[in-house]
């Protein structure tokens, strides 16, 4: 199977918000609303459609783990917090004294 082949059964699973796999996701992040408008015959709403299904699986993978790391930095990328990264001191977080 092609990378175009490939891609076109990835924006086919969005349509129909089947779950991708890895490498369909991988597939679909290498290309931009742009390519997907021009290469692939798509309106600006199908792309975006596309996009946010991309996205819908990430986050999903992320939440169950699913993720196969290539390297320990991406291991530790893929399971810390996004949230670790902006540390707000809020009044919960201040120790009375």
């Amino acid at each position: 199977m092609t990378k175009k082949e490939r891609l076109d059964c990835a924006i086919a699973k969005c349509f129909g918000k089947i779950p991708l796999t890895e490498e369909d996701v991988e597939a679909t992040k290498e290309c931009s609303a742009l390519s997907l408008v021009n290469d692939h015959g798509l309106n600006e709403n199908q792309a975006r459609l596309v996009m946010l299904w991309c996205q819908h699986e990430c986050q999903r993978m992320w939440g169950q783990g699913s993720f196969t790391a290539k390297s320990e930095e991406e291991l530790e990328a893929c399971h810390s917090s996004p949230y670790k990264l902006h540390k707000h001191l809020g009044f919960r977080s201040w120790k009375w004294k």
